[in-house]
């Protein structure tokens, strides 16, 4: 035999003695160690969906796929390149209820909330009664509160008043409303019956009209100095979804009372709160207020 032709048929020997034993081992191991560029005749071809794709416009990196291995009879972590996991989306209702967005806030209040000058009782200011400037009432304060809760937000303070607070009605003009938020401060001028029928019933009609008008979120609080009414007023806060805030505790305490600080002489003006209690107010009030704004990690 020619030299020639005897080194291509040593050639051919050699390689198919590789190819023996490459399919001696493949037979052997099963493609146990990854998937396997090619599948041997009467292998069971690997699930692409071990492994999926990355979707467009992610970044490419280690997780962990769940597959289940022969034999195992249950899920088991495989390491395999994927796209990023991103980080679990808090619930929507959740992401809503700790990050408002308040663009308008609407106070339905009384002269704690605002009171014009009036000089025969030597009131001179035009804010709530008896704070010493706008600034100092807790409707300010409390305002502050929310814009420094979502500074890329400036949310507008509007005051209104029911017509006939000592009856508790009037409401009906305070409608429609845009406003995301309520806060209603009333009941201290109310002079009827602390009962169900005559003060809780008006009361509640209110707080079911701007539920009803589509504000999402209502704060009552409670009475400055005429705590029979505040079981009522949380039963109708309660009974129609909104929060009850109290704050009669304040004013029990000489030192949240405008008498203490000495500006006014009016007995009238000195039983609201000064400045002291009017940020007290504000602080209590956000208590609950500012968890809206909370995270949970």
């Amino acid at each position: 035999m020619p030299v020639r032709r005897q080194r291509w048929a040593a050639v051919a020997t050699c390689a198919s003695s590789v190819l023996l034993l490459v399919a001696a081992c493949a037979a052997q191991t099963g493609w146990q160690n990854g998937l396997a560029p090619t599948v041997m005749a009467g292998d069971a071809a690997p699930d692409p969906a071990r492994v999926p794709e990355p979707p467009l416009g992610t970044d490419v990196e280690a997780i962990s796929v769940h597959s289940v291995r022969p034999g195992t009879g249950g899920d088991t972590p495989v390491n395999a390149k994927g796209p990023k996991s991103p980080r679990p989306a808090l619930d929507v209702a959740e992401t809503q209820r700790v990050r408002p967005a308040v663009r308008k806030l609407l106070i339905i209040g009384n002269s704690i909330t605002r009171h014009g000058p009036k000089a025969d009782i030597g009131w001179p200011y035009e804010c709530g009664m008896a704070a010493t400037s706008e600034e100092n009432d807790f409707a300010h304060l409390t305002l502050g509160h929310i814009n420094a809760a979502q500074p890329a937000i400036t949310a507008e303070l509007s005051i209104g008043r029911v017509s006939d607070e000592a009856q508790m009605r009037g409401f009906e003009h305070l409608l429609p409303t845009d406003a995301d938020l309520v806060i209603i401060e009333l009941g201290d001028n109310y002079r009827g019956a602390a009962s169900v029928d005559e003060f809780q019933k008006p009361y509640e009609q209110m707080v079911a009209a701007f539920t009803e008008a589509g504000v999402k979120r209502i704060f009552c609080v409670g009475t400055w100095g005429n705590g029979k009414l505040d079981p009522f007023i949380k039963a109708a806060a309660e009974k129609h979804g909104a929060a009850f805030v109290p704050i009669g505790h304040l004013f029990a305490d000489p030192a949240n009372r405008a008498v203490s600080e000495g500006h006014f002489t009016h007995s009238g003006v000195n039983w609201h709160p000064g400045d002291h209690g009017m940020k007290a107010i504000a602080d209590t009030l956000w208590e609950q207020l500012g968890r809206l704004w909370e995270i949970k990690q």
